[in-house]
């Protein structure tokens, strides 16, 4: 189920949740959901948080065997899930349990940031980040019971520079009704006050690339290399945008659902790929491609210092415009 749906909803208990997606916020949402629904009188007493990477199997079997006080059900939480792979006798035992008809405690497994673990029988909650046009309602609304007053564009900008993600729209929002007050929260407000992502200036930087802008995009370029502590991230980020414009450029037969599915984001960011996709043929693509993959290696050879080997490589992306 959709966090959207689930957080309206009125939940039925099933032994094992599974929570996860990209959106940490939402995610959070979620499990605070479940807890006050079925722990919610004696949390002190019915919430357990554990870490799978210290838990053994059979001490968590054993942990859900424990009765309730003064609730319906235990919640026992299992965090950093990723930190450890689980064998296959461990995934086995929470399938089983998952089925389990009778239980005193519910396991919810908190994966947030990953996808599913596809754990038969367990109940799952999609926290993947809201929709854009969700999200610009949301802080419209949010703003108007504050008082104040945005646009539809100034609460798009706002979502563009956070990356559509929840936590820090909230914070950045917290940030602008304080500042503005009652007065309008307009683009320079966002502009002036809320610190774009690192996502979101490679948007910029490679939207620029596509449309020409050689100005535009090197002084982005340069006030990432300023500003962002690794300029490994940025590397990684370019070489994920890229190759994914190289595979939506050979698959054009592909629609923007079926793209949005392949790659795990939503349809409005298929769209933009779309632009760097009619900005270069396929094979300038695979070069970019090949050449940010060769300088990934380079640098972790120690042959090229990152900063000169991202500089020469974004040149090369913009001489192929």
């Amino acid at each position: 189920m959709k966090v959207k749906e689930f957080i309206k909803a009125d939940i039925k208990p099933y032994a094992v949740f599974e929570i996860f997606g990209e959106d940490r916020h939402l995610c959070l949402l979620a499990l605070e959901k479940i807890k006050n629904t079925f722990a919610g009188n004696l949390p002190d007493i019915n919430v357990l948080h554990k870490s799978f990477a210290g838990v053994q199997m059979k001490d968590l079997l054993d942990e859900l065997k424990v009765c309730p006080l003064g609730d319906l059900f235990r919640v026992v939480v299992l965090e950093d899930l990723k930190t450890k792979k689980g064998s296959k006798q461990d995934m086995q035992a929470i399938e089983n349990y998952a089925e389990s008809q009778e239980y005193s405690s519910i396991l919810v497994l908190f994966n947030a940031g990953e996808t599913s673990l596809k754990i038969n029988g367990a109940f799952e909650v999609d926290c993947a980040k809201l929709d854009k046009n969700d999200l610009t309602s949301m802080i419209i609304k949010r703003v108007e019971n504050a008082g104040g007053k945005i646009s539809n564009l100034s609460a798009s900008k706002l979502c563009d520079y956070c990356s559509c993600d929840l936590a820090r729209i909230n914070g950045e929002l917290d940030k602008l009704i304080s500042f503005c007050g009652k007065n309008e929260i307009k683009d320079g407000d966002i502009e002036e006050m809320v610190a774009k992502t690192i996502d979101y200036q490679i948007f910029e930087l490679t939207d620029k690339i596509a449309r020409g802008d050689k100005n535009g995009a090197t002084e982005v370029l340069f006030s990432l290399i300023k500003t962002e502590k690794s300029l490994y991230t940025i590397l990684g980020i370019l070489y994920n945008t890229y190759r994914r414009a190289l595979f939506v450029s050979i698959n054009k037969d592909k629609t923007d659902g079926e793209l949005a599915s392949a790659f795990g984001v939503k349809e409005y960011a298929v769209k933009m790929l779309r632009v760097q996709a009619r900005a270069f043929t396929p094979r300038k693509l695979k070069i970019i491609v090949d050449n940010l993959a060769s300088l990934d290696a380079k640098i972790k050879q120690g042959k090229i210092k990152d900063e000169i080997g991202l500089e020469i490589v974004f040149f090369e992306i913009l001489n192929m415009i």
